[in-house]
């Protein structure tokens, strides 16, 4: 059978080996025919009578063939074979040597230019020394990176990240997301209820005060005790003119209290605003003019009310201060559904001091009171 010597070691190789078995040397490339065998053809050779191959590097000399090393015997080193020293060539003078492209006859066999080994159509490297045996095309430019978009302005930067979500949502998605919103929103009213903050209700009520709506009408306003001295009509202080108040007899009082539902006070004038609903109404807010319009000549001359006592028919206490200003003052209210309001003053700002002499600086106005429902 014919064996292969490795032209690294000189070891013989069985037919078929791949490898040294002595170097590890790989035989494709540096094995050679034993003697005595008959060195098969290499593929493709017919093209060398076609095409002249260039000068290859001579093979060193091989050693005669040594028999293959002996098994290693169980628990022992195998024996080591004595180093083999080829003989050095002759130093060969080679050209300089630049990566060409091989050149293809007609048969379109490509020829290495570098060993000169016959390869067949379609390679890019040799099979036996790996070099290029087509010309290397130039290396492809590829761009540092994306070009930079150009970004639009910061409000709409948000939606442009959207572009990722283009597929829509399923009608079960959005029902389910749809329902968990509505879910966390009635679950924070329903806890901030607990402790007394309605966000809904406050956000109603914030809107109806912007736009006005939700007057009360049909409001009727007496006095008590009814016909006090210095009493002008009650009507005066729900009928919507500007130019006339209810008026009423200033009897002494304190300056100044600082919430009228918590020490009781005694009234400051001589009789209460009593105001009655035509049915039971939830009232959002209530308005009160403290005094004359402006522009009267009287308004600083009498007593303007400072602090007020809100008794709420169906409901409870609520105290408010007034400003010493002419226009309408409005306070929130959170009574329910009430069916009137007493009006106690308790407190007022007094008159001056030269304008205040003789009857009329013993009287106090409400020009007018105005009340909203939810």
């Amino acid at each position: 059978m014919a064996g292969l010597v490795c032209g690294n070691c000189g070891a013989t190789n069985p037919a078929g080996s791949r490898f040294c078995a002595s170097c590890d040397g790989f035989l494709d490339w540096e094995g050679r025919p034993a003697a005595g065998d008959t060195a098969p053809e290499e593929p493709w050779s017919a093209t060398r009578t076609t095409q002249p191959a260039q000068p290859m590097r001579p093979e060193p000399a091989s050693p005669a063939p040594e028999p293959f090393p002996e098994p290693v015997p169980p628990g022992g080193r195998a024996p080591q074979p004595a180093p083999q020293h080829a003989p050095q060539p002759a130093p060969v003078t080679e050209p300089a040597y630049a990566p060409a492209a091989a050149t293809a006859p007609d048969d379109g066999i490509l020829r290495c230019p570098h060993c000169g080994t016959g390869n067949p159509p379609g390679r890019r490297f040799c099979r036996r020394c790996g070099d290029w045996v087509v010309a290397p095309g130039p290396p492809v430019e590829v761009a540092a990176g994306r070009a930079r978009r150009k970004r639009g302005p910061w409000w709409k930067r948000p939606f442009e990240q959207k572009a990722a979500y283009t597929t829509p949502l399923t009608t079960s998605t959005v029902v389910f997301r749809a329902i968990g919103v509505l879910a966390s929103l009635a679950a924070v009213s329903l806890l901030l209820g607990a402790f007394g903050f309605n966000p809904v209700g406050r956000a109603r009520d914030y809107v109806q005060h912007l736009l006005g709506s939700g007057r009360v009408e049909g409001v009727e306003a007496t006095a008590d005790p009814a016909g006090a001295p210095g009493t002008a009509p009650p009507a005066w202080a729900v009928d919507d003119v500007r130019g006339r108040a209810w008026t009423t007899s200033w009897v002494g009082g304190p300056a100044d209290v600082a919430d009228a539902c918590a020490a009781s006070p005694a009234p400051a004038v001589a009789s209460r605003l009593v105001l009655t609903f035509p049915a039971p109404t939830n009232v959002r807010e209530i308005g009160v003019e403290a005094g004359l319009a402006d522009g009267d000549d009287q308004r600083g001359a009498r007593y303007r009310p400072r602090t007020l006592r809100l008794d709420w028919a169906g409901g409870e206490c609520q105290s408010v201060r007034l400003d010493d200003g002419p226009g309408l003052q409005r306070f929130g209210v959170r009574q329910g559904e009430v069916t009137g309001v007493t009006v106690t003053v308790v407190s007022g700002y007094a008159p001056a001091s030269s304008a205040g002499a003789g009857a009329e600086g013993n009287q106090l106005d409400v020009g007018e009171v105005t009340l909203w429902r939810r």
